[in-house]
């Protein structure tokens, strides 16, 4: 018997590539949730005995780019990836992906080698994020038009389908917006729908529908009208609105400010008693002027000279 083992061992190890027996499966495709941590599945089987660890090699590539590979411990340069060394015994290959990017999307290649045999198998890894809803408006106008809007952000990939609905019958004329990018890759839109409200959809139910490919079912936000009294501004926040209150706010520091210089110009009039300084301030400026007209000119002390000594012949006369 052990003879016949020993043939069959050295029989195995050398049968060509195309009578081997190492056999790796993958599904066509996998799908994870954003930030979601998962497991790309890669299975391989050797039929031919023993199993030696040190002939096994794993490369995983990403759209034909390598990103890990495994001999006797993992490599990469991506610490969010991983395989578990523990599992090869058993035939597991499988790539761990923490904290799921969107930038991880993409075709994966699963590619293990057994000396001498090489088997690649390719797996699409799907990435999704479901959509969230905001009401941003449901503030209208009675019997005229109005705009409902609604934010959907959040999701991915960018398709979705909207609509509209009021007691669930569809709302003809909403529009959607192209889908914008943010930061993280997620998609965000705006949808608007016309609507010209009566006293009778005041207590009807509203709503916005929303589709998408991570959703197993539709999404739906219900809500209800705010009707705008026309003849009561901002009757819906009862606040009166923040510009006119800064204006008031304003003019009432102003007049508080007039009638504050006012005051104090009174009372410094009526309680404003001279110092000696300031007599003598004022005596020094008197002598300054007389200084100053002095200094005009001789002419003006003639005139002055000739109306007294005509003032004294005059009293002479009588």
């Amino acid at each position: 018997m052990e003879q016949r083992g020993a043939l069959l061992i050295l029989l195995f190890s050398f049968l060509s590539p195309s009578e081997s027996l190492l056999r790796v499966t993958v599904p066509r495709s996998h799908r994870a949730p954003l930030g979601t941590n998962t497991s790309i599945p890669c299975q391989f089987l050797i039929d031919y005995p023993p199993f030696n660890p040190h002939y096994l090699l794993i490369y995983w590539y990403l759209n034909d780019r390598e990103i890990l590979n495994y001999t006797t411990k993992v490599r990469t340069s991506n610490r969010r990836l991983s395989i578990n060394s523990g599992s090869t015994k058993f035939g597991k290959a499988s790539l761990d992906i923490a904290d799921v990017h969107i930038s991880d999307e993409g075709q994966y290649t699963c590619s293990v080698l057994y000396t001498p045999e090489r088997r690649d198998r390719n797996v699409y890894f799907h990435v999704h994020a479901p959509p969230r809803i905001t009401i941003t408006n449901n503030v209208v106008t009675g019997n005229k038009k109005s705009a409902l809007t609604a934010s959907i952000h959040d999701f991915y990939p960018k398709d979705l389908d909207v609509k509209w609905l009021r007691e669930g019958e569809i709302l003809v004329g909403g529009t959607k917006l192209s889908p914008q990018r943010n930061a993280d890759g997620t998609y965000r839109v705006t949808s608007t729908v016309t609507i010209v409200p009566t006293e009778e959809n005041r207590n009807q139910s509203f709503s916005i529908w929303v589709q998408h490919g991570s959703l197993s079912v539709p999404l739906q936000e219900d809500f209800q009208l705010l009707y705008e009294d026309l003849n009561a501004p901002n009757r819906t926040t009862g606040r009166t609105s923040l510009p006119f209150t800064c204006a008031l706010l304003i003019f009432a520091a102003r007049d508080l400010r007039k009638k504050s210089i006012f005051s104090d110009d009174v009372s410094r009039s009526r309680s404003f008693i001279p110092t000696k300084n300031d007599q003598d301030s004022r005596s020094k400026w008197k002598n300054k002027k007389t200084f100053r007209t002095s200094e005009s000119g001789e002419e003006d002390n003639t005139s002055r000279t000739s109306k007294y000594l005509l003032r004294n012949k005059e009293k002479r006369r009588f």
